[in-house]
């Protein structure tokens, strides 16, 4: 079943708060950081219904991660991806829009961490991304037959997992 709302939300904050962890940085991490976002929100997009509103935010104030790959959103489905500006999110937010009503919270603006936020819509229905031919995931779980297993169900969802 697609999703009404998907959430990726990845964190770049740590450099703030970890000096040393700029001796990690490089041009060419920054990049492959931003491969993964794209990866990311390619597979929220694609979880997403026709519709539904995908909300996209980082802890990072980095354009490579987070205009680019909206951008780069847009340009992959562009007859799918509408940007929803959020001038209106809260009082002073239109301070700090780009041009495509994305959010930049800046810390000299608003007094906190910076990030950036951007809402978007589906509007239609996109090809389904090709099954992986590696497993997906990095869960200790292992298949099971549904009689030895367990279930859980909640909230209309049943679950049948093994660790193992």
């Amino acid at each position: 079943m697609p999703f009404c709302w998907t959430l990726p939300a990845p964190a770049k904050a740590w450099c703030v708060k970890d000096p040393d962890a700029l001796k990690n940085w490089s041009p060419e991490s920054n990049q492959e950081i931003a491969a993964t976002q794209r990866e990311l929100i390619d597979s929220a997009f694609h979880a997403l219904r026709p519709g539904g509103t995908l909300v996209y935010s980082t802890c990072t104030l980095n354009q490579e991660e987070n205009e680019a790959v909206c951008l780069w959103l847009k340009e992959t489905y562009p007859d799918a991806v509408e940007f929803l500006p959020l001038g209106d999110l809260f009082p002073g937010a239109n301070k700090a829009l780009t041009e495509e009503g994305f959010l930049n919270v800046f810390p000299q603006i608003y007094d906190c961490e910076g990030f950036f936020v951007a809402r978007l819509r589906k509007t239609q229905a996109i090809p389904a991304l090709p099954a992986p031919k590696y497993k997906v995931g990095n869960f200790p779980f292992s298949p099971v037959k549904r009689s030895r297993s367990r279930s859980n169900s909640s909230g209309g969802c049943k679950c049948w997992l093994k660790l193992g």
